[in-house]
């Protein structure tokens, strides 16, 4: 046989073709070990999976080199390799197989392998969901051509995190059909960039939408984010999202591309695939062409809301000019470096945001404490101060234009709720509250203040300070929330949720000051933020999907929380959560999943990865008891805690209390490192019931749960 070290899969027996030189080309994965009983782990690559070194022992090959197909929960691990040893194929017109190619693989995890020198892509994911790759290492040299890190296609809800990828062509390419796409934390360089497409070859019909690429880093590569359509093609590519980027002499950094031809020089056919509601933001580092910034789109079809902002990019040379080449395209721009003339210069860039007077701010301060919020093509009325019999304003009659170029969304002062009892007169559940606003913007330097002091011993008078309903692909960046009342933020049945950079103060006795609250809403992000309260910092509820919590500051508060779910009998379901990259400062709770008896519904597909826990009482939980109870429970299932570390104040750093007839089921924890505040303290450490899954390096060990090996 040629040199291989063989893959095993519970519950699997599973053959693929290594060697097309080879009479024995396939292999029953039983006969060299695998046990397939679910108990013993044989998921690990430990050696080196090797290509044939000839164009001769390939024989008669395929697309594919080692192909996986229909395998639901597939796992590959370890510190193992594959080589494609491709170099003997680069030259090649017909025998260029993919490495590695899965399809109709759902809930598939791959982590810790390296890749080297494919013939083709490395990495094929085909019509899979509920996907998730990280710390692998992917490399080929930049002139071997075609040798893509990863290939996405008609997938939906995967994760790339946590890898190093440098090759001859995209570190990753999205392709058509693939929805919910976050990739995170990635070193690009060599290659292309992470790119979007091409979409539309050969007249198809392509979609792709809601891509988040952040925190990632391109070094030397020909592109960076970019996105590339061929004339001819039908579809969309849309909420796609590049934020906090970093470029490293890139030759071409940003870049939207509807006359993507590969070279060769293209015909314009009159349809082109759509472009919309795509996001650059806080980006920088230099570029070593004259181009930083391409945004050449279509005629006819054109690019629309396009949105850049905070970006600053710098040539490599100093003394050397960059150039942006900029068509069709309607957008806006704040704080670009160089600046894209062809994107409306939005609030920050211009000299005076202002569209208030003295004379006006000053009457509506004598009427109210508040400062008015305008919004761009709304009338919009809100209740402020339920004492004041002028209790609903048209803002309007304050400046706002609604003309779609006037810059109208910014706060940029305070608004500040009634300072005593009285003065709220007979409140209602919210304060101020918005509903059924398309594309909403809340932004500035402002705060928003609900002297929640006042209230926070009353029963019946406790409004949410903000609730915001119906409101698709808004967006709430750079705000201060004090002291609600009740809840900070509310969001319900909205989708396309946005928010970044906000901050978010309660003091820790404060009593249900949840800082963000979701709840019926999907495809929500919250960014970049820091949050101290009495309760929840963020609280994801019944009806949620596709909701992505990074890079947050919690303490003081009870952490980051799904649910309560099921309360008073009720179904609810939960799925598609990613809690990343956040830290736990001084809080009741850390990563906690609760479900109350008596109900129905599912929390699944749920991670909390690279978390810091500082003296947090009880970093993990979860509770199907919470509130006791008996009954049928809310099912639990497909739960993913790893790379946390920290110290825990109380007894407990680890609790999973789940339902004795409904249980928990695929509980992964890994790379998990908890010790006590207090050097010597002892206490149980970990409780855990009725819980099935596995763990790998976990201290404290959790005996509930199978040890697998690193």
């Amino acid at each position: 046989m040629q040199d291989f070290l063989v893959i095993f899969f519970v519950f699997t027996i599973f053959s693929w073709n290594l060697s097309n030189g080879n009479a024995q080309t396939t292999f029953n994965l039983m006969k060299y070990g695998a046990k397939g009983d679910g108990k013993t782990d044989d998921t690990q690559v430990s050696g080196k999976i090797v290509a044939p070194n000839s164009i001769g022992a390939w024989g008669t090959c395929g697309d594919t080199w080692l192909s996986f197909s229909g395998i639901a929960g597939l796992t590959l691990d370890g510190t193992g390799s594959i080589d494609g040893q491709g170099s003997v194929l680069w030259g090649q017109q017909q025998c260029r197989p993919t490495a590695l190619h899965f399809h109709d693989c759902n809930n598939m995890w791959m982590k810790g392998l390296s890749f080297i020198n494919s013939p083709r892509a490395h990495i094929v994911i085909n019509s899979c969901a509920g996907v998730s790759i990280s710390n692998i290492k992917i490399t080929a040299p930049d002139e071997s051509p075609n040798t893509d890190g990863i290939d996405i296609s008609r997938s939906t809800n995967v994760r790339i995190l946590d890898s190093v990828i440098g090759t001859g062509d995209d570190c990753v390419a999205i392709n058509g059909g693939s929805s919910n796409i976050t990739v995170t934390n990635i070193a690009c360089g060599p290659g292309h960039g992470i790119s979007i497409g091409s979409l539309g070859d050969s007249g198809t019909d392509d979609s792709v939408e809601e891509v988040n690429v952040q925190y990632c880093n391109f070094t030397s590569t020909m592109n960076g984010a970019r996105i590339k359509t061929v004339p001819g093609g039908t579809g969309y590519a849309r909420k796609i999202t590049y934020d906090h980027i970093t470029f490293d002499g890139t030759s071409n950094p940003i870049i939207i591309d509807q006359h993507y031809c590969n070279g060769k020089v293209c015909a314009e056919k009159g349809k082109a695939v759509a472009v919309s509601d795509i996001t650059f933001s806080n980006m920088k580092g230099t570029y070593s062409k004259e181009e930083a910034i391409t945004l050449i789109c279509d005629s006819s079809t054109g690019c629309n809301n396009v949105r850049m902002e905070q970006i600053n990019l710098t040539p490599s040379t100093a003394g050397e000019k960059g150039n942006v080449t900029c068509s069709n395209v309607k957008g806006e721009r704040i704080s670009v470096t160089p600046p894209v003339p062809c994107l409306s210069a939005g609030c920050a860039a211009m000299q005076s945001c202002s569209v208030l007077t003295h004379s006006v701010l000053a009457s509506l301060f004598e009427a109210c404490d508040f400062l008015v919020i305008f919004f761009i093509f709304t009338i919009f009325s809100w209740n402020l101060c339920a004492g004041n019999a002028q209790t609903t304003f048209n803002v309007m009659k304050y400046g706002a234009k609604g003309d779609g170029k006037t810059d109208d969304t910014q706060v940029s002062g305070k608004i500040v709720a009634p300072n005593s009892i009285g003065a709220w007169g007979t409140c209602g559940d919210m304060w101020l509250s918005f509903n059924g606003i398309a594309g909403l913007t809340l932004d500035g330097t402002g705060s928003i203040d609900g002297r929640g002091s006042v209230l926070w011993g009353q029963k019946q008078c406790r409004p949410t300070a903000v609730h915001v309903n119906n409101c698709n692909n808004m967006r709430i960046k750079g705000l201060s929330f004090i002291n609600s009342p009740r809840a900070h933020i509310v969001i319900l049945g909205s989708a396309g949720v946005s928010v970044s950079g906000i901050k978010i103060t309660a003091p820790d006795e404060s009593p249900n000051t949840d800082g963000i609250d979701i709840s019926r809403s999907t495809n929500v992000q919250i960014l970049d933020s820091v949050i101290g309260t009495g309760d929840d910092c963020v609280a994801i509820n019944g009806g949620s999907s596709n909701i992505t919590v990074t890079n947050i500051a919690c303490g003081p508060g009870h952490g980051i929380s799904i649910g309560s779910l099921g309360d008073s009998g009720s179904d609810d379901s939960v799925e598609e959560v990613n809690v990343q990259y956040c830290n736990f400062t001084s809080t009741m709770n850390g990563a906690r999943i609760k479900t109350v008896p008596g109900g129905t519904g599912y929390a699944r597909k749920i991670t909390y990865d690279h978390i810091t826990f500082v003296a947090t009482s009880n970093p993990i939980i979860i509770d199907q008891h919470y509130c006791n109870g008996q009954g049928k429970a809310v099912a639990v299932s497909d739960i993913t805690f790893s790379n946390m570390r920290g110290t825990y104040s109380n007894d407990e750093a680890i609790t999973l209390i789940c339902d004795s007839s409904t249980g928990c089921n695929n509980v992964r924890m890994e790379q998990i490192n908890l010790t006590p505040s207090k050097a010597g303290k002892k206490g149980t450490a970990v409780k855990c019931s009725n819980v099935k899954g596995e763990r790998i390096s976990v201290t404290p060990p959790v005996p509930c749960l199978s040890a697998t090996k690193e």
